[in-house]
């Protein structure tokens, strides 16, 4: 089952230039993933311009000397998966959303990440907006050190 998220960049005071993604939203994947590959204006804008993704992964664009498709057999590795440019799906662009858009329950999506103004990564499981948005690095530093406290105890 895939764990579907939205990947934001706030553009105005209730404005997300937002896409979808359809795979590995957990914090440990596509949280990792932002925070240490998506983590400046630039290369946020340049993986919104990708649209929709099926995939989030370290690098946004193939090796063009390399064949590259949707289908898991013709992936490169490391490389995102986009609907339009890699299956020609139309109507995949970035969409503005409110936060009210992203976090309404009926939207499909477990969680939500935010490139905020002050070029951070925040995020909230869909639903829950209204607790406050949480610090990803932050989150993911507290996951890293539980796991580190399991291990040592074992």
């Amino acid at each position: 089952m895939s764990t579907r998220s939205f990947i934001a960049k706030q553009i105005g005071d209730n404005e997300y230039l937002t896409v979808y993604c359809h795979n590995g939203g957990y914090l440990s994947y596509n949280g990792t993933l932002l925070a240490d590959y998506y983590n400046t204006p630039e290369k946020v804008d340049e993986l919104l311009k990708l649209g929709d993704l099926s995939y989030l992964a370290k690098r946004l664009q193939p090796d063009p000397d390399m064949p590259h498709g949707f289908d898991y057999d013709k992936r490169q590795k490391d490389v995102t998966v986009a609907y339009g440019r890699d299956r020609g799906d139309k109507a995949v662009a970035a969409k503005i959303k409110t936060m009210q858009e992203l976090d309404d329950p009926n939207n499909w999506t477990e969680y939500v990440y935010i490139f905020t103004r002050d070029n951070e990564w925040k995020y909230f499981a869909a639903g829950h907006s209204k607790e406050g948005l949480r610090d990803v690095r932050a989150d993911l530093k507290m996951q890293m050190d539980e796991t580190m406290d399991i291990t040592q105890t074992m």
